[in-house]
Parts: C-alpha cells; sequence; structure tokens
C-alpha cells in the first residue's frame, strides 16, 4: 500500500464504527431519535478513552456521527484503489490467526451450564460470544460471522426441561459510550436467544432493529438479563434491564411489556431475579422511576428506597443472598455520599453498600428494615488498590452460596467479606491490581486483571469462583483461601481488544508482531504457531507501537502519550529501556499517534496536540532505565497547525517522496 493510499486508509478507520453521538450535558444522557424528552501507573481509563473515541467518529463541524455514515463510508470506498480493479481478490489471500491465544479482552457477559458444569458461556463487548465444553480449557465461537459481536449480559433458563435456553443482551452502554458533553455509543441490537445451550444464537425479533446510525430504541443498550426460574412450565418468563425501562416477557422474548420505566429515562438500571421470583430492579436517579424496586408473583412494582439513601445516584447493582432470599446487597455509586476513596491521581470518589432484609407485605416502609454498611467499604491500600468502580464502569457484588456471610464486591478490583461487610477488618484484597504496588511499574494481581464484571460460583462446590473482567475469564479453586490463587481460562479465548499493530518492515518474512490493547498492555510474539503463548513486554493501556528495520529497537507507547523505546530478547522480554516522550508534550490524544520514518528509523514524528514533533536521532537516547521525560534530540514544530484549537490525530511518513510527512487534525485538516 503506498504513503497516500495508507494514510486515507488510516482517517477512514478513524471515523469507521457503528456508533451514535448525542450532545448532551451529562455524560449519562440519551434521547432517542425523534423524541422530544496502567499498568506503568495507568488505571483503566473509561472517561479518557471514551473522549478519545469520540475524536475518531464525530464529525468536527457538529460533534455527531452524520445520518448514513455507513453508506456514506462504502461510497467514498468504492472511489478508493482496490485489489478487485488489479486483478486480485480476498479469495486468493491466504489469512492465519496469529493469536494471542493466552489474552483476553473485556467481559461483562458469563455463565456457567447448570445442566454441565463443564459448560462455560462468555461474551466479550467485541468478542462476541464463546463457549467451552471442557471447563475453559478450550473455546469456540458461537456468533455467526455476520451477527453483532457485542455481548453486556448472560442469563440461563435453570428449570429442569429448560437449560438450553439462553439469552444475552447487547451494546455497552457505559465503558465504550460516553463522556461529558457528548457520547459515542457503540449500540447494541436487542437480545439473542439461544435454544441449543449457547450452540448457537438467533435475534429476538421484536427487540433488533434498532437504526445503526442513530439511538432509537432502549434495546440498543441493555444493562442486564434475568430468568424469572420459579415461572409455571408453560411460561418463559425473562426480565431486562434496558437503557431507561425494566422490561418483562412471558413467552420466551417473542413480546415485551414494559414493566417499569418512564420519561424521563433512567440511564442505569438493573435487573435482579430471585429463585423464588422475586425480581428487584434498580433506576439511576435522572430518570422518572429512579430508586430501588421490588416486585413478587408477578405484582406491580414497588419502591422499596430506603429513606436515607442519597438523592444523587448513578449505577445501582444488587446481589440475593442464594442462602436467604430475603436479604439483598446493593451496591451503588453514590457521588458526595457513602465511603469516599480517591485514586492514583487524588480524585475523589464516592460509594455506597447497603444490605436490604425483607420483612412482610410489599416490602415496602416497615415491610423491609435496611442496613447502611458502606463506611465497611474498602478504603485503605496503595495507589491502585483502593475501592474504586470508576464512575459506575466496573460493579458487581456477589453471596456466596452455603455462607451467607461471605460476600464478595467487585470495582477495578476484587473484594471478599467473611462478615458480610458487617465490619471492615474481615475484608480481604484477592483480585485487580497487586496490592500496594506503585508509580512507575504498577502490576496485576497474579495470573488475574484489574475491572471486575462478573462472579460466579461452581454449582456443586462454590468454593471454585469465576471472574470476568477486562482480562478475560479467571478461576480461582478456593475461594476461602487467604491468599487467592487464580487461573487464567484465555485459552483460546480470543477477544483481545486492539487498539495498534507493528511489525518489523525492514526484515522480509519475520514473524515478530507487536501489539497494543485496549487495558492489556503491548504484546509480543515471534512465531506463526497460533496457540503459542504471547508476552508482555509493556503494560500499561497499550497504544501505538513500533518495530525499527531489523529489530533494533522497539517503541511501546502508553495512554497519554508516554512512551518507551527498549530492547528485547528473543523471549520478547526488555533488556534495556527509557522513556522518551519529550518534556512540555502537551494535550496529547489518550491513544497518541507517532510514526517512524520508513527511509531512516533514527526519525520519529509525533503528534502532540496542535504541535507536531520531531526527534531527530533516537539513536542518541540512552537507554538507562529512567522513568522520566527527556528532552533528547526532540524539536516542536511551533508552526505546526495554524487553525486555533486542533489537535494533530493522525501522522504518517513517506518511503516515497522521502521526507514527506502528512499530519490531520480533528478540524478536518490534512497537512
Amino acid at each position: 500500500m503506498n504513503s497516500r493510499t495508507n494514510f486515507l486508509f488510516a482517517l477512514s478507520i478513524a471515523v469507521a464504527g457503528v456508533t451514535y453521538m448525542a450532545s448532551t450535558g451529562s455524560d449519562r444522557s440519551l434521547s432517542l431519535q425523534g423524541s422530544t424528552a496502567s499498568r506503568e501507573g495507568m488505571e483503566e481509563n473509561p472517561s479518557g478513552r471514551m473522549r478519545w473515541e469520540i475524536s475518531r467518529l464525530a464529525d468536527p463541524a457538529t460533534g455527531r456521527i452524520p445520518d448514513h455514515i455507513r453508506q456514506k463510508e462504502l461510497a467514498f470506498a468504492a472511489t478508493l484503489p482496490n485489489d478487485l480493479a488489479s486483478g486480485k481478490s480476498m479469495a486468493s489471500l491466504s489469512m492465519t490467526n496469529r493469536g494471542p491465544w493466552n489474552v483476553g479482552g473485556r467481559t461483562r457477559a458469563f455463565g456457567i451450564d447448570v445442566s454441565n458444569e463443564n459448560r462455560i458461556l462468555a461474551g466479550s463487548c467485541s468478542g462476541g460470544m464463546w463457549i467451552s465444553t471442557n471447563g475453559g480449557t478450550s473455546w469456540a465461537q458461537t456468533n455467526t460471522l455476520t451477527q453483532l459481536k457485542n455481548a453486556t449480559c448472560l442469563t440461563q433458563d435453570k428449570r429442569a426441561t429448560h437449560t438450553d435456553t439462553w439469552y444475552y443482551g447487547s451494546g455497552e452502554a457505559y465503558g465504550a459510550s460516553a463522556s461529558s458533553g457528548s457520547g459515542a455509543y457503540y449500540l447494541g441490537d436487542g437480545i439473542f436467544k439461544s435454544t441449543d445451550g449457547g450452540l448457537s444464537w438467533n435475534a429476538l425479533t421484536v427487540t433488533a432493529g434498532g437504526t445503526p446510525n442513530g439511538f432509537s430504541t432502549g434495546w440498543q443498550l441493555v444493562w442486564n438479563i434475568a430468568n424469572d426460574n420459579s415461572a409455571n412450565d408453560t411460561l418463559d418468563e425473562v426480565y431486562a434491564a434496558i437503557y431507561g425501562s425494566i422490561m418483562r416477557s412471558i413467552n420466551g422474548g417473542t413480546t415485551w411489556i414494559t414493566a417499569l420505566g418512564g420519561s424521563p429515562a433512567s440511564y442505569f438500571t438493573d435487573v435482579n431475579v430471585s429463585a423464588t421470583g422475586v425480581v428487584y430492579a434498580t433506576m439511576s436517579d435522572d430518570g422518572l422511576k429512579k430508586g430501588i424496586w421490588r416486585s413478587h408473583n408477578d405484582s406491580a412494582f414497588v419502591n422499596i428506597t430506603p429513606s436515607g439513601f442519597p438523592a444523587v445516584y448513578n449505577r445501582i447493582v444488587s446481589g440475593i443472598n442464594p442462602n436467604n432470599e430475603n436479604e439483598v446487597y446493593f451496591l451503588a455509586n453514590t457521588p458526595g455520599f457513602g465511603k469516599v476513596t480517591y485514586n492514583y491521581l487524588g480524585n475523589p470518589e464516592w460509594n455506597s453498600l447497603w444490605k436490604y432484609t425483607y420483612v412482610g407485605g410489599t416490602g415496602a416502609a416497615a415491610g423491609g428494615t435496611w442496613q447502611d454498611l458502606s463506611a465497611n467499604l474498602p478504603a485503605s491500600g496503595g495507589q491502585f488498590d483502593k475501592w474504586n468502580v470508576q464512575g459506575s464502569y466496573d460493579m458487581v457484588v456477589k453471596v456466596k452460596p452455603g455462607s451467607s456471610n461471605t460476600v464478595f464486591i467487585g470495582g477495578t478490583n476484587l473484594y471478599r467479606s467473611t462478615s458480610g461487610f458487617q465490619d471492615s477488618t474481615n475484608t480481604t484484597f484477592i483480585g485487580g491490581y497487586q496490592q500496594f504496588s506503585a508509580l512507575p511499574v504498577i502490576n496485576s494481581y497474579a495470573n488475574h486483571h484489574p475491572d471486575q464484571h462478573c462472579v460466579e460460583f461452581l454449582p456443586s462446590d462454590p468454593n471454585v469462583m469465576f471472574s470476568a473482567n477486562d482480562g478475560g475469564v479467571f478461576k480461582t479453586s478456593d475461594n476461602t483461601a487467604g491468599a487467592i490463587i487464580w487461573q487464567s481460562l484465555n485459552n483460546g479465548y480470543l477477544t483481545t481488544m486492539f487498539y495498534t499493530v507493528a511489525i518489523d518492515h525492514g526484515t522480509p518474512g519475520n514473524n515478530i508482531i507487536i501489539a497494543g490493547a485496549q487495558d492489556n498492555g503491548t504484546w509480543y510474539t515471534n512465531t506463526t504457531n497460533p496457540t503459542t503463548p504471547w508476552v508482555m513486554p509493556r503494560g500499561g493501556d497499550g497504544s501505538y507501537c513500533a518495530i525499527a528495520d531489523g529489530q533494533s529497537s522497539y517503541y511501546f507507547s502508553i495512554q497519554n502519550g508516554k512512551m518507551m523505546k527498549a530492547t528485547l530478547d528473543g523471549a520478547g522480554a526488555i533488556t534495556t529501556f527509557a522513556r522518551i516522550d519529550p518534556i512540555g508534550l502537551k494535550d496529547p490524544e489518550f491513544i497518541n499517534p507517532y510514526t517512524l520514518d520508513p527511509n531512516n528509523n533514527n526519525y520519529m514524528y509525533l503528534a502532540g496536540g496542535k504541535y507536531l514533533w520531531r526527534n531527530n536521532d533516537l539513536s542518541g537516547i540512552p537507554l538507562i532505565g529512567n522513568w522520566d521525560s527527556i528532552s533528547t534530540n526532540w524539536v516542536k514544530f511551533i508552526d505546526s497547525v495554524p487553525l486555533a484549537g486542533s489537535v494533530i490525530t493522525a501522522v504518517t511518513a513517506c518511503k516515497t517522496p522521502a521526507n514527506r510527512v502528512y499530519y490531520g487534525t480533528d478540524k478536518r485538516r490534512v497537512y
């Protein structure tokens, strides 16, 4: 691909995707169209990633993705040089899977088949649904090539004659989807159903068909889904928590009614159903039906929100005690109320934990008692191991079967209380980041990963527990241990989400690949065997990367433009390194672009807000293990962009003609 085509391709990729832009004043606001109503010191940063995604997807002139953008993209692509015109075709290409076999991606959907515990189902936010029939030893994808690969929640009909029935929801409403001022929503397409044990899936027609270029139905953002496993055998009762509503179906999803909702709509919703058919639902404070609700025997929902509950709250998730279904824990993000903790930047976050006990009647007022356990949420630790849910991004609460006092909560990290959070002294840190990690190098807990989304127990042995998070799927054989030992189940669970990839252009046929992954570092492989594990030479939120010709040097970066030059040994381990981003770099992109000059790899061009930077001699940078920015051989071009307020978003250097550099901005200008 020549330099011009390569640059146009990069620009077209930057605006590709099925998303929706909403100009709002809140990071959780959304309106239906037509409605009048880091390891290396970098914690996963949903808001930063959201803003970056928006900058790539929005029309700079309007702040929105244009209507019918997909059709416009296809029409534009039809004008570009193509392989068919040169007599080539995709059929002539030989494609080989390179992995990584051992690295998972963000997983919000997870379930264990109650009829066969070796059958595990998992779903990634951009990798689709997968099944393992051997307890996680290997995996197979179960979506077709044409189906939307966006899974956010999962449930099984656990009644004895219905266990082949599963449902998953699509459309991630937080994490890759919203930010202050406007949102870029990676929309789903409703609920998908399987009647063959998760081997294949079909969209439920009434929930599908949202306009992909715009937000036209709440079914495009599904928070949670739950079966009523107490239902009469002639019914197939399922509940879905979608944008603005709790929906109910009694015929397996053929038709639905709104069980709870109204205008204005709640952005955050959740639903949970006990084994005896009691339904608990939550709605964030921005909606007409805000609060915590309860329904039993298909009765109308009753608001059971306690009188002392805060007035401001975002997402609320629930965990029903399977040993005593009258007890339910509610974990909530409650700005300005509850327990405050501070992230590595010193920014505060407030969260709450409440316990509800049903007494009688409808469960409201005197029919239920409440206990505020917020003071006992974890607060101690280092820069990365305090309690934090990143504004509602990662939240889960589960009570262990057979042990009512053993309660697990997950946010960025995972914790276990053996006193039901009646105190703070019986709480143990068991996963996520490595405990007491400190800058400049932040590691994960051994064989685990930050950002918790699901916790499940093996039905026959609740000491065996599964954790799904931004790193994929993990298992412990003893969740009672003082120091939990985790095992990765990412064995062919091919759901890693890569931002960038690099190869050695100077060595034809070389098999080395490095690639930067969302919240998963930068990975390395030197073999064509797809099952050979990749290794991670660089942590952080993987970003742009590059390999100098002949592998003389490797370049890695993480979020916000922090860069490293390194040498690697034959196994992909760093032997020497230096941080090399320039002192004075200002306003870089969250995933910040740079490129090596193809004619002289000692030249590097770097985007830095409205300025283009060049390093005139990368070979002159000593690899002394420094963790601070440098000035060595960096030059800032102060006349890079004449248009005020511009940010450089793409940069490339030409092979021919030499010394020609192109760069583009968020203001629709190419220089």
